[in-house]
């Protein structure tokens, strides 16, 4: 039956690509809705139906015995890709689909096998209903690179037992399909299951890529030598280098641009590169084009900064050279695992049980516990940034109107791209995302007011300061004096005038101490934590005349 397919190969895909054609050229015309919807059905039945022919046309294919490989390099990012647009292509929402995903490394393998195998897998745990979790993970040395891929349904956690149930791979031609195509392509599929419903895990050794890109993988010899950091901002800079001693690695070596890289690297050797991609001077770009021209830097290990993440941006520095993509704002977590992927073993100095949960600045627009989560709740280094942050921001509050108004937007979009990252890892996602609006407005050569982020960012570094000052009032200690009460108070119904947020932060202070007439604000401390700032002053004020 199936070398009879195989033969039919082409009487059976010309129909299909015919019907497809005609509905997508009657798509692209005017139509009333009720004529769009139906025709939208019709193609896309006509996918899924294209899809499950070619399960049973490659099947044919593996039969016959005229099957090969065609094997290319491939980043495993574009796998990522190709699962989500066959996902679209089965009418799905992208939003029903998880994914725990490597933006970095590449293999040699046959992709359009690989990737019919993972999509068979995707469909059947996709039928079992629920939200399907993809997740991979990959390990390199200098020839090979191990790619392990798991697909199983959300709600398991990861948590599935190996199954030796065969039989679930002939329920379907897909399942049977990607079991042949493992072999094929010399990898171990297995089969999860959790409660009468399954999973796959699927495992494959294939070559790593020799080509201008680099192997991306430091050779032994090199590991003792330096890291080089390449970033124009001293906030991004000290954020990285603090990381470092966290995992006990040895402090990187330092340029603020491309030109000082390209300066550095001709006199010493280095193991790796963090390299910024909006700088002053000379771009990370440019860096990276010319470290490629030259042979001996052809094989180095460059990791590009970036605040543009998306799957494009980071495919696009894939593409030029980059071997992998440190998104911004920094993840401690990620950046480990980054680092472990190109061979840098790091270890925590710190425990969990070291945490310092500590009291932060209170503003709407600044999640402070998210940004203490990236940093793996660091609360020394956190506050660190929050100081340098009000200290060293304040002029962009001039330098981007000025960068504006002179038309100077070379330097205006460098100054939002590093508004935008500075400030998601300050945990301000709201300032992040108006850098961001504000550099693609600019992009598109329309009219821009900078009201709106300017004003946020003055109130996020007032909110700050506040704290700031809170810090040097508020070493108090565990028990307070009177007098040390009264100021406290004094300058928290100043801040409720103010309807300033700090005032939930100097509650959280008192509430920590210890005095004897504490216990009469608590009512006022619960509706400031509330944020109730008009009803706490009303309360507050006669409390404040009685006398103790």
């Amino acid at each position: 039956m199936r070398l009879w397919l195989a033969s039919l190969n082409d009487d059976l895909k010309s129909p299909m690509h015919t019907i497809n054609g005609m509905t997508q050229l009657c798509l692209q015309s005017s139509l009333e809705p009720q004529n769009r919807t139906e025709l939208e059905a019709i193609n896309l039945a006509n996918h899924q139906l294209e899809w499950q022919i070619n399960n049973l046309l490659m099947l044919a294919e593996l039969d016959s015995q005229k099957f090969t490989l065609d094997s290319q390099a491939l980043y495993i990012l574009g796998l990522k890709q190709g699962l989500e647009e066959q996902w679209r292509l089965w009418g799905r929402d992208l939003q029903q689909l998880i994914f725990d995903w490597p933006q970095c490394g590449k293999i040699v393998t046959d992709g359009t096998k690989l990737q019919r195998l993972l999509s068979c897998l995707l469909h059947f745990v996709a039928k079992q209903g629920g939200t399907p979790v993809c997740r991979a993970r990959s390990m390199a040395d200098i020839n090979q690179v191990n790619l392990q891929v798991e697909i199983i349904p959300s709600h398991w956690g990861g948590n599935g037992n190996l199954s030796q149930l065969e039989k679930i791979f002939d329920m379907s031609s897909g399942l049977s399909l990607a079991k042949k195509l493992a072999g094929v392509l010399g990898g171990q599929l297995r089969l999860l299951s959790f409660e009468g419903e399954f999973g796959f895990q699927f495992e494959l050794n294939c070559e790593r890529p020799r080509d201008g890109g680099g192997t991306g993988i430091i050779p032994q010899a090199d590991q003792d030598l330096p890291i080089l950091l390449v970033d124009d901002h001293g906030l991004n800079r000290q954020l990285v280098m603090a990381m470092f001693e966290r995992l006990q690695l040895p402090l990187p070596a330092i340029a603020e641009n491309g030109l000082e890289a390209l300066q550095y690297l001709a006199e010493h050797r280095v193991k790796l590169v963090l390299m910024d991609i909006q700088m002053p001077v000379m771009d990370g770009v440019t860096a990276l084009k010319r470290l490629r021209a030259q042979p001996k830097w052809q094989h180095l290990a460059v990791i590009a900064l970036s605040a543009n993440h998306t799957d494009s941006h980071v495919q696009g520095y894939l593409n030029i050279g980059f071997n992998a993509v440190l998104p911004k704002p920094f993840d401690f977590c990620y950046l480990k695992q980054v680092l472990h992927q190109f061979g840098i073993d790091c270890e925590e100095a710190q425990s969990v049980a070291d945490i310092d949960k500590g009291v932060w600045p209170a503003h709407a627009a600044l999640d402070c516990h998210k940004a203490l989560a990236r940093l793996n709740f660091d609360g020394e280094l956190y506050a660190d940034l929050l100081v340098r942050f009000a200290t060293g921001q304040p002029q962009l509050l001039t330098q981007i109107p000025e960068a504006y108004g002179a038309g100077d937007w070379q330097t205006l979009a460098r100054l939002l791209h590093t508004l935008k990252g500075v400030a998601a890892s300050l945990g301000s996602d709201r300032l992040s995302h108006l850098a961001t609006e504000a550099g693609d407005i600019i992009n598109q050569g329309k009219e821009w007011s900078s009201e709106s982020m300017l004003s946020l960012l003055m109130d996020i570094i007032a909110a700050i300061n506040s704290w700031r000052e809170l810090q040097h009032l508020n070493e108090l200690g565990e028990s307070i004096s009177d007098l040390q009460l009264h100021q406290c108070l004094l300058k928290l119904q100043v801040f409720l005038q103010q309807s300033d947020a700090a005032a939930v932060t100097l509650v959280a202070q008192l509430q920590a101490c210890r005095h004897e007439h504490l216990a009469d604000y608590q009512s006022v401390f619960g509706l400031i934590s509330n944020f109730e700032f008009d009803k706490a002053l009303q309360e507050l004020q006669p409390l404040m005349s009685k006398p103790k």
